[in-house]
């Protein structure tokens, strides 16, 4: 999927993007492993904050 990003997409653009993957992984983790595994505050804060900066970046 990445491959095909980088082939459709500017350079510039999808690279944030795969490099945030693995935060939107670790929310879907969370969503799934809602009673198993407690999740500290501070890294839902910090996953939060990269996200929206690379958003951020996507848009500018």
């Amino acid at each position: 999927l990445s491959f095909y990003a980088l082939r459709y997409g500017d350079v510039s653009t999808v690279t944030p993007l795969i490099q945030v993957e693995p935060l939107f992984i670790f929310l879907l983790i969370h969503y799934y492993l809602k009673g198993i595994e407690k999740i500290p505050p501070k890294l839902v804060v910090g996953a939060i904050i990269i996200i929206l900066g690379a958003i951020l970046v996507v848009l500018a």
